[in-house]
């Protein structure tokens, strides 16, 4: 049974109480009991920080050799998705792409006029304008 948690951590939390938190909600939320979470094969995904993702001494690292030695903790894709699109903007081409949707963006979404016209644009060279895929 999958579980989605979303944790938002203040800083200074330590590693054993984001650890304690996790295991609460496994408890809590899953239903599941102390010996259950040893049994289980569980995936964990978290973002990229050290915090998390560390060898020895991080959350995942003490969930698998304290409580679970089949946990699978991975990198989340949506986080590594962000960190990608975050390196592609700092090259010169995408900049400038980013610059020029958002200012197409900007004149055709200030004006009902502007809109229309687009509208119109888009359905005389038959193609699909309006949809983003």
């Amino acid at each position: 049974m999958p579980i989605l948690l979303t944790l938002d951590l203040v800083e200074g939390g330590t590693i054993a109480n984001i650890k304690n938190m996790i295991l609460v909600v496994f408890i809590t939320y899953g239903g599941l009991i102390n010996n259950q979470i040893f049994e289980r094969l569980m995936c964990l995904g978290v973002d990229g920080v050290s915090t998390f993702q560390g060898v020895r001494s991080r959350v995942i690292a003490l969930i698998k050799t304290q409580q679970t030695p089949f946990l699978i903790g991975i990198h989340c894709i949506a986080h590594r998705m962000n960190l990608e699109v975050q390196n592609l903007s700092s090259m010169p081409m995408v900049s400038k792409l980013e610059d020029l949707f958002q200012s197409l963006y900007g004149y055709f979404s200030s004006s009902p006029k502007c809109h229309f016209e687009f509208t119109k644009l888009v359905q005389i060279v038959e193609t699909k304008g309006l949809k983003v895929f």
